[in-house]
């Protein structure tokens, strides 16, 4: 059954503070570690075979949880977005078999184990440039439940060919924070107009070493038409005629949409870096800096109908 349209748009900032986990407040977080799954459940990379970094886990709106209404929030792995791995041909064999079959060697134990307790509701996304993503709908249950820590594979033999992504040893928000300052001083000591640089000042500080969430507020999105309407481009879509009002068109210059350009946001008008996807009114358009993206300056949108997932650069 195709969910009813939503009558409202929500906004996403994200802190600088931890999630107010338990309380009316707790909305989720960017970073950190995901609620309520099991080790064996964490995402682990096609490509070669290591954990797949947690993004981001939100509470979803009502009106949003198209999966049902007893899956209220989402979580969001990504491929190491900040490295170059080399695939693991054996891994990546074994993880797209058609069946699980039984084990050729030990050091496929980890693998095995994540093919046969997959969780029910993990979807696979895979994007333009073969980065793979992964997102998993939580219960309540799931969602206040215990933070899980990402599978040991270091030891893995297997592996041995591509270092442990960098997230793994010092947390997203701090692999993904000295990537983007790019200072060599690793203490950052000597890092000129430091408090100046973007992720400084999205922060408000230097990201402590260790899997730190940051928490995300949320807020009903005031004035805005195109709530409850698929994202549709007038050239793209021309097929499917609509009253979406374009955000740089006449009209959407007209009542001003730009002013919601460049926030995370649920439904409401979508601003993506390039093309329009043709997605459901009940879609996601996040940044980077809503988990430590790699989109070449640009965003991304997954539809939460379907759970297609595209992004661009800028």
């Amino acid at each position: 059954m195709t969910p009813a349209a939503p009558s409202t748009a929500y906004d996403l900032e994200l802190l600088k503070e931890p999630p107010a986990r338990g309380t009316e407040r707790d909305h989720g977080w960017c970073y950190g570690l995901p609620p309520g799954i099991a080790q064996e459940q964490w995402p682990l990379s096609p490509h070669d075979g290591f954990p797949m970094q947690h993004c981001f886990t939100l509470c979803i709106p009502e009106q949003y949880r198209t999966k049902g209404r007893d899956l209220v929030a989402l979580t969001m792995f990504a491929d190491q977005q900040h490295d170059d791995p080399k695939e693991v041909e054996e891994v990546a064999e074994y993880l797209a078999a058609d069946t699980v079959g039984p084990l050729r060697r030990a050091d496929l134990l980890p693998f095995w184990k994540y093919r046969l307790n997959r969780h029910p509701m993990e979807f696979r996304m895979r994007d333009a440039i073969d980065r793979n993503y992964a997102a998993i709908w939580l219960t309540e249950a799931e969602f206040t439940g215990p933070l899980c820590t990402p599978p040991d594979l270091a030891g893995n033999l297997l592996l041995q060919q591509n270092p442990p992504p960098s997230w793994l040893e010092k947390g997203l928000a701090r692999a993904v924070f000295d990537v983007r300052v790019g200072c060599h001083d690793s203490n950052y000591e000597n890092c000129d107009g430091l408090e100046q640089k973007y992720w400084y000042r999205l922060f408000g500080r230097i990201p402590e070493v260790g899997h730190n969430a940051y928490g995300i507020a949320i807020a009903a999105r005031e004035g805005d038409p195109n709530v409850g309407k698929p994202p549709r481009d007038e050239i793209l879509h021309a097929d499917e005629p609509g009253n979406y009002i374009q955000p740089y068109g006449k009209e959407g210059e007209a009542i001003e949409l730009k002013r919601f350009h460049g926030r995370n946001h649920l439904g409401g008008t979508m601003f993506p870096s390039q093309w329009t996807p043709r997605y459901s009114p009940t879609y996601l358009e996040i940044e980077e800096e809503f988990g430590g993206f790699n989109f070449g300056a640009g965003n991304g949108q997954l539809d939460l109908a379907t759970m297609a997932f595209e992004w661009a650069c800028g």
